[in-house]
């Protein structure tokens, strides 16, 4: 790491470190972070489908069927 650089300011001498933040980097980040949310938002799709389809075919062991219908009415899944 390069040692910090001295400049006078108006107030007497600082240490600080540059990092510049270029239009590019900012759009990298931002690419990053939109690809990440898209990815999570289709993952959570997926999970809400998969959801519906098992609260209308009821498809759960016996023994929890009346915890998975108090989740899929509490939540709003039709049951039919």
């Amino acid at each position: 790491m390069p040692p910090p650089v001295i400049t006078p300011s108006g107030d007497g001498y600082r240490t600080h470190r540059r990092t510049p933040v270029t239009i590019r980097t900012l759009a990298v980040v931002a690419l990053i972070a939109g690809g990440a949310t898209g990815i999570v938002q289709g993952a959570v799709n997926q999970l809400d489908q998969a959801t519906a389809q098992q609260c209308l075919t009821r498809d759960w062991p016996a023994y929890q069927h009346a915890a998975h219908m108090d989740f899929c009415t509490s939540y709003g899944y039709p049951t039919n």
